[in-house]
């Protein structure tokens, strides 16, 4: 994941849930930060690790890191949900591949001869020809 993509996660996670902004304890010394409960939940999501596994390397406990991905997953789904978290529509799908294009991928086109350049010893029969091969 980029560095502007996570601090956009963070930041809009901060925006909408008082959980994720940094607030000073009974003794006035900040808590975590926005970064630190992120990172944990992000680590925890894409690596599949435990709790305990985290606790030293972001410096929160256990208990704190399970508030972390609770408070994230709700979150994520809130902000980002009706935008990225749905089925992908016509102009989606137009799109995309309009974007694979311009990058050189040639993508699949009208015709069953670009199938072929997905790959390499593409097979040549139908769809018709395996249903009576398979009689």
């Amino acid at each position: 994941m980029s560095k502007s993509l996570f601090l956009r996660i963070a930041a809009a996670l901060e925006a909408h849930d008082e959980y994720f902004r940094q607030r000073p304890n009974v003794v006035g010394a900040l808590g975590s930060s926005p970064i630190q409960k992120a990172a944990a939940a992000l680590r925890m999501l894409a690596y599949r690790v435990p709790v305990n596994f985290l606790d030293e390397y972001v410096r929160l406990g256990e208990s704190t890191i399970i508030e972390c991905l609770q408070h994230f997953v709700r979150g994520v789904f809130d902000v980002f949900g009706e935008e990225y978290l749905r089925a992908p529509n016509v102009q989606d799908t137009w799109s995309l591949m309009a974007m694979n294009t311009a990058r050189g991928f040639l993508g699949i086109g009208k015709h069953s001869e670009s199938y072929s350049c997905l790959l390499p010893r593409a097979p040549t029969w139908s769809l018709p020809e395996i249903l009576v091969m398979s009689l």
